[in-house]
């Protein structure tokens, strides 16, 4: 399967390969800011294209109804959303470490499940923060390892009814055609499958 950014994807698993091989001596501080830097570009460069991050393929329909007006009136505000918090991809990462099974493979597949990320309004990016949910997953995922991938990345989405759906650009015209991943709550496992989309080997 590949994903939008395949090719940067590959790459960062390589480079977090090294920095977590016991092999090679790095700081505590610094391979966390190595983490963090790489897999925020996971999510937001397109191979070798430097910020991608509001050109993604799932975006909330209220981020799109404010594009449309961001484009006519020049305000900003809209959020790149990490859709399994970055902080939780690094402790899997981590253990990943641990177990001395850190190799590209392994992560790639990791990254491939888990780092998405979702454009979003500015108030749901607060009712994220607001219900302690930007660094943590919902009850009863929080803790889940043997969860569906696909549920654990949506799991924050599902509990707060925040709707998502796909998108995708001519240029830089967005073109909304109504697809959802997931609406009401409910997974629209048709298009998951239809899309083959990074790693969700689906039902």
């Amino acid at each position: 399967m590949r994903s939008f950014n395949d090719n940067n994807k590959r790459n960062i698993s390589q480079l977090l390969a090294h920095i977590l091989s016991p092999a090679v001596e790095v700081l505590p501080n610094n391979r966390k800011r190595i983490m963090d830097a790489l897999l925020w570009s996971a999510t937001t460069d397109r191979d070798d294209v430097d910020s991608h991050k509001y050109r993604l393929p799932i975006w909330t329909p209220r981020a799109v109804e404010f594009r449309n007006e961001w484009l006519r009136n020049g305000r900003k505000g809209l959020r790149h959303e990490h859709m399994y918090p970055r902080n939780l991809l690094g402790k899997k990462l981590e253990l990943l470490a641990k177990k001395g099974n850190a190799t590209p493979d392994a992560i790639y597949d990791l990254l491939l499940k888990f780092s998405h990320a979702a454009i979003v309004h500015p108030d749901e990016a607060a009712l994220l923060n607001g219900s302690r949910l930007a660094r943590d997953l919902p009850h009863p995922y929080r803790k889940n390892e043997d969860a569906d991938p696909v549920e654990l990345l949506f799991s924050r989405y599902i509990h707060l009814k925040i709707d998502l759906k796909f998108v995708d650009f001519q240029g830089d015209e967005l073109i909304d055609e109504n697809i959802y991943y997931l609406k009401d709550g409910v997974f629209n496992w048709d298009v998951i499958r239809a899309l083959d989309f990074d790693g969700w080997d689906g039902r």
